[in-house]
């Protein structure tokens, strides 16, 4: 009989202690405001209305055909929790857009055709809410809004002496995902985002029948928040 109560009362007090871990953490985890987030992602990159070409060129070439490529994305920023379901941050980082041109160009001896992949690179800052949707256990669904505005690099702002892109472009940022608490001060990230220009980012006149490059990309991004 003793040895049954000896029995009963640890196992009570295994529960409490683990009831309270448990609590705490969670106090811990909704009372930090501030965090820091790392992400990096692929995104499938397109552009509204190809084709986009500015070069003229005199010995006869055309670019016929554009279509979507993969570019990369890596950021890291700071974020601040309004309440437990509102984040605002500031993230900044390297992003690319892009495309996969097919056409026809002539040296002076002749036409042929060519292929070539066409990457933007930029370096950008982005202002970023997201909401909660969701919670359940330890894993949260949340939307989040960003709008980004990004420099290209010095070497991909001019090519042949033309300044094709413009000194700043910006674009609208929307991602789908889920965050997952793996301790009070860790939790990863995942989520799907769509990534649009809001202007048009070309300098220079695209010629001919050509139109102006407005880019967008669809993908994936994975990351972690450590909160401090």
């Amino acid at each position: 009989m003793e040895r049954k109560l000896i029995v009963a009362l640890c196992a009570i007090l295994f529960f409490h202690h683990s009831c309270f871990h448990y609590a705490y953490a969670q106090t811990t985890l909704e009372e930090s405001k501030l965090s820091v987030i790392i992400r990096g992602g692929l995104l499938h990159t397109d552009l509204y209305n190809p084709t986009f070409y500015w070069l003229t060129c005199f010995e006869g070439c055309w670019a016929e055909e554009q279509n979507g490529i993969t570019g990369k994305s890596v950021n890291i920023g700071v974020a601040y929790q309004i309440n437990p379901k509102n984040q605002l941050a500031i993230l900044t980082g390297y992003s690319e857009f892009g495309y996969h041109e097919r056409g026809f160009a002539s040296p002076g001896s002749g036409v042929f055709s060519y292929e070539r992949d066409v990457i933007w690179k930029f370096w950008g800052i982005e202002l970023e809410h997201r909401s909660t949707l969701y919670r359940i256990g330890r894993a949260s669904l949340f939307l989040g809004n960003g709008l980004r505005f990004e420099t290209p690099f010095a070497n991909d702002k001019e090519i042949n002496k033309d300044e094709v892109l413009k000194n700043i472009g910006i674009s609208y940022n929307g991602r789908l995902g889920v965050a997952y608490s793996l301790s009070p001060r860790l939790s990863i990230l995942g989520n799907g985002i769509f990534k649009t220009s809001l202007l048009k980012y070309n300098r220079v006149a695209p010629v001919a029948e050509h139109n102006d490059y407005q880019p967008y990309g669809i993908g994936g991004e994975i990351g972690i928040k450590i909160n401090i």
